[in-house]
């Protein structure tokens, strides 16, 4: 999550909640915070690309019509599906 949603956590039960360290006005950030914002961003980016690659399919953009819950589901996995399996066929090929 990024530092927008600072305190989040105490309002909703947020669990493997992982959020980096915001710079406290006038001061800078110690290094061993900057180390561990860098750990959360190397972490967050994944997470970023595939939310961008279901995006690529139109599957978190378009108005999806039906009015089956399950079926809306089962649509997102397939896009999750083929993200994964584009992501995976890139790497082994690279």
């Amino acid at each position: 999550m990024d530092l927008g949603y600072q305190g989040i956590d105490k309002h909703f039960s947020c669990q493997g909640l992982i959020q980096g360290i915001k710079r406290r006005k006038g001061e800078k950030l110690f290094q061993w915070e900057k180390e561990y914002n860098q750990r959360v961003s190397r972490l967050r980016i994944r997470v970023e690309h595939a939310i961008a690659g279901l995006k690529r399919y139109r599957i978190l953009c378009d108005k999806l019509r039906v009015k089956s819950l399950q079926v809306a589901d089962q649509v997102v996995e397939l896009g999750a599906g083929l993200w994964n399996y584009y992501f995976k066929s890139k790497s082994i090929t690279a």
